[in-house]
């Protein structure tokens, strides 16, 4: 469909999926983009405690915040910055850095575990 995915080395051995939507939204006069990367999975909703830790995560964070995508019963905790369609290539690499690690940070804080 045009999405980039990409696979960022992280360090420690570790790497972390992104993806960059090629499809854009708008609201008013706004051209928006969305960064996003996974960092775990469930068999339905998130317990509690998962839940509020990505919400409490959200909170610390300078641009992006925890989503939540859903197929079926799989749930999937995202982090996603929403950026300007038109930035430019500085303040995207700014976003994907802000992303992979937020994202990598909860997967292995959750999972133990370099599923993405």
């Amino acid at each position: 469909d045009g999405d980039f995915k990409l696979i960022f080395k992280v360090g420690d051995g570790r790497t972390q999926l992104v993806f960059i939507n090629s499809s854009t939204e708008r609201y008013k006069n706004l051209e928006i983009r969305e960064v996003w990367s996974p960092a775990c999975t469930s068999n339905g909703p998130f317990s509690a405690k998962v839940a509020n830790n990505l919400l409490r995560d959200s909170y610390s964070k300078k641009l992006g915040a925890w989503q939540t995508m859903v197929s079926g019963d799989t749930h999937v905790a995202v982090f996603a910055a929403k950026i300007a369609a038109d930035s430019d290539a500085q303040t995207l690499g700014a976003a994907l850095l802000i992303v992979i690690n937020a994202a990598d940070a909860m997967e292995k804080e959750i999972t133990g575990k370099d599923d993405f």
